[in-house]
Parts: C-alpha cells; sequence; structure tokens
C-alpha cells in the first residue's frame, strides 16, 4: 500500500526471487534481487549490508560469476567493518567470501577470511558449535592446499577431537578430518603418527560406514601413496590394487543411481587409481 517505501516491499521482491530460482529463471531473479537491494539501500545507505544485498552476492555464487559475488561480498564487508559488526550473520558473509576465493585459487586469502569468521563464531557460540568446528576443518583444508601442514594439523586435530567427545564418530566430518590429519602428519614426515592416525581412521570407518564404502577407498588410495614413497613398493601395489577393486565395485553399485556427471566424475577417479597401480607395476618390475 506505500508502493516502495514499504518496508516489506523488499522481502517481497526477494520472495519472487526464490520463486523463479525454483522454476530456474535466473534473469528475471537477478533482476528482482536489485530492485530488492536498490530498495533497502534507498531507505538507508548504511543498511546495504542486510539480506537483499547477501542473495545477490549468493545469486551471482550459484550460477557462477565469482567475480560478481565477491564484489557485493566485499562492500557487504566494508560497510559492516565500519559499523563494527561482530554478528553470526558477518562471520557467514566472511566465510561466503572465502569459498569463493578458494574456489578461484587463492587459498591464503580465503584462509584468511574464515579465521576471522571461526573467531567470531567461537566468540558467540563457543569453540564445540558444530559451525565453529566446521570453519576450523575447512580451514584445515585451505592450509593444506597451499601447504600450511602445521596450522592444518591443528584444525583437523581440533575437529576431530571435539567431534569425537560429541560422540559424533559416524558423522562424515568426523572421518575425513582424522583421515585429513593423518595426510598432514604424512606430508609433514612424521609417518609414525601418520600410521597410528590412519589405523585410527580405518577403525573409524569400519565401524561407521564400512569398509565397502567411498571413504575407505580414499584411504586405500592415501594409504598406498604413503607406501610408495617409504619404498614399500609390494605393499603400495596391494594396496592400490584393493582401492581399484573396492572403486570398480563402488562405481557398478552407484551407475543406477548418479547422474551422467557423476558417472563421468567417479571413472576420471577410477582411472587415475588405475594409472598409479600401472605406476607402482613398472616400478616393481
Amino acid at each position: 500500500t506505500n508502493g516502495e517505501d514499504d518496508p516489506t516491499y523488499a522481502v517481497t521482491l526477494s520472495n519472487l526471487d526464490k520463486a523463479h530460482l525454483e522454476c530456474g529463471e535466473f534473469e528475471p531473479a537477478e533482476r528482482l534481487l536489485r530492485r530488492a537491494a536498490d530498495v533497502v539501500q534507498r531507505k538507508d545507505p548504511e543498511l546495504n549490508a542486510l539480506m537483499p544485498l547477501n542473495n545477490l552476492a549468493s545469486f551471482f555464487q550459484i550460477v557462477g560469476d565469482f567475480d560478481e559475488a565477491a564484489a557485493i561480498y566485499r562492500k557487504v564487508i566494508d560497510v559492516r567493518e565500519k559499523r563494527g559488526d561482530q554478528d553470526l550473520v558477518f562471520a557467514t558473509v566472511l566465510g561466503n567470501l572465502a569459498t569463493i576465493q578458494h574456489q578461484q585459487g587463492d587459498h591464503a586469502r580465503a584462509l584468511d577470511l574464515l579465521k576471522r569468521a571461526s573467531a567470531i563464531q567461537i566468540q558467540l557460540v563457543g569453540a564445540e558449535h558444530l559451525d565453529a568446528v566446521a570453519a576450523s576443518y575447512t580451514m584445515g583444508v585451505l592450509a593444506l592446499a597451499f601447504g600450511g601442514l602445521e596450522y592444518a594439523m591443528d584444525c583437523f586435530r581440533r575437529a576431530a577431537t571435539i567431534l569425537k567427545r560429541r560422540q559424533a564418530v559416524k558423522d562424515p566430518m568426523y572421518l575425513s578430518a582424522l583421515h585429513n590429519w593423518a595426510l598432514a602428519a604424512q606430508l609433514r614426515g612424521d609417518l609414525e603418527q601418520a600410521r597410528s592416525l590412519f589405523e585410527e581412521t580405518r577403525i573409524a570407518i569400519r565401524e561407521s560406514v564400512g569398509e565397502d564404502s567411498q571413504e575407505f577407498a580414499n584411504l586405500l588410495s592415501t594409504l598406498s601413496r604413503m607406501y610408495r614413497e617409504t619404498g614399500e613398493t609390494q605393499r603400495a601395489a596391494e594396496t592400490q590394487i584393493a582401492c581399484c577393486r573396492l572403486s570398480r565395485k563402488l562405481a557398478e553399485q552407484a551407475s543406477v543411481v548418479l547422474s551422467e556427471r557423476q558417472q563421468l566424475a567417479m571413472s576420471q577417479m577410477m582411472r587415475e587409481r588405475l594409472d598409479t597401480l600401472i605406476s607402482l607395476s613398472l616400478a616393481s618390475d
């Protein structure tokens, strides 16, 4: 009734946007999101960090326009920093921009953003909140990507320890954190700790998802690389054979339900593992 000055107008535009997105109508969705953001900014320019701009940035992230999404997130962050905001919404925006930076290959910048987001989360909800644990795990992945092994190990250790204390040992994040903790130890050259953690990972996988799982296939692949690097060529080959057999079994089981793109990704993984096995066979000859 009050036209575009009505506070509910931007909300109505955002709701219409959701309907267009669900139908795959991206151009109308973008137009509505931009109008919603403009309405909010006209009412009060200092409020341009509110949901309409966040939604617009998320839209561009979904459709793969990372440069546009990053530019909007930076605008939101700039305003929130000037206002001194330290809430969970701000932490989410920092995390979203970190995801984009990671996708663009800027792992160091992404890690810095996630550290800021994690500090806010820990201050507001505590270090053992699942959001804070997830942030710690993601920071470990980013640190691992550019060789920050000490920091990666600390992040994975923290995530795995908290999840175990919360009795969440069947959570996929726990299995992944434990596996990556072992991998970071291996890459750092601490083979004794790596072997111990890999064995702990094996037991955790067996007791949660079982050994006929993708998690176990991934573990076998990592173990094969470790054995190869330590000169245990025969053991590496045997482990890689087991990995290839399991990967083939999983691919055959999944072929009836996976999309064509997912099947292609699984086939690529299978080919890489077979290539590794061939290399191991040649090395042992």
